[in-house]
């Protein structure tokens, strides 16, 4: 990814709600790239402070946690507590 859309795609993930979600999908027309959300997903798992932002806030287009991170298990069972 490019500086500049790491620093926006950043900035749109952490503009997510506590207790909601966005799809790749979402992101990448927020970001004006409709038909990549799979390159936004791969943006995503490179992004440089990814540890910091709130990626279990992010969804495939079909509902399912994408695995972005080793705690992608973790963070299947907390989703599945709510």
């Amino acid at each position: 990814p490019l500086p500049d859309l790491d620093a926006a795609l950043a900035a749109l993930i952490i503009q997510i709600p506590a207790g909601r979600v966005a799809t790749f999908g979402g992101l990448a027309a927020a970001l004006g790239y409709s038909p990549a959300a799979r390159w936004i997903a791969g943006a995503v798992r490179t992004l440089p402070d990814a540890h910091s932002l709130p990626l279990h806030r992010l969804v495939r287009s079909d509902g399912d946690l994408p695995g972005l991170t080793a705690a992608a298990p973790t963070e299947a069972r907390i989703a599945e507590q709510r």
